[in-house]
């Protein structure tokens, strides 16, 4: 008892937060780095969210972006084998899940321009509505495309499986069409 009585509280006022608006800091990263601007308010969360996203986004694309749905284990091995072999033969290339991008229907902000061409079986794009609606078709042209970006239709995975014979047919069909685009992206 005689300990606690002894003990003094040292300060009975909470002390003052020191603030500091970091002009100095400012000031340097300003000059150093003029292109970069500094906020003086937090941006909104809502919009922080939204860019982060669109941040997620843009790197999990390609310059030649394959779409995956409901693939099985065969299947989606045998996108990713045609993602390896045009990546080697043509331009980079990925195959990216269609799963969350619809559930949270982020396609907007998904389909970029850093993507020049997207490959896809038919039931993925017509089986998911938010990715449907984006769907564009010229038949007089005979080309079809998603948000603007021209889009490859692959008829059912199964057919390449059971005949691989028609593996040739649509590596050549690839070939001519990646052949026919202009926007194509060096840059990944």
């Amino acid at each position: 008892k005689k300990i606690l009585e002894s003990k003094k509280v040292i300060r009975e006022d909470k002390p003052k937060i020191f603030e500091d608006n970091f002009i100095d800091i400012k000031k340097s990263i300003e000059r150093i780095f003029p292109n970069i601007s500094i906020l003086e308010k937090p941006i909104d969360d809502k919009v922080a969210k939204q860019k982060s996203q669109k941040y997620k986004l843009k790197n999990i694309s390609s310059t030649i972006t394959i779409l995956a749905y409901k693939e099985d284990e065969k299947f989606y091995r045998f996108l990713e084998k045609l993602s390896t072999a045009l990546s080697v033969y043509f331009y980079p290339s990925k195959v990216v899940s269609a799963y969350l991008i619809e559930k949270e229907n982020n396609w907007s902000d998904f389909l970029t321009n850093d993507i020049s061409l997207i490959i896809s079986s038919d039931y993925t794009v017509f089986e998911l509505p938010h990715l449907r609606a984006l769907y564009k078709e010229n038949p007089s042209k005979g080309e079809k495309s998603l948000k603007d970006i021209p889009l490859f239709l692959l008829p059912d995975i199964f057919l390449y499986l059971k005949e691989p014979s028609l593996k040739k047919s649509l590596f050549n069909a690839l070939k001519q069409k990646i052949s026919n685009l202009t926007n194509l992206r060096f840059d990944k």
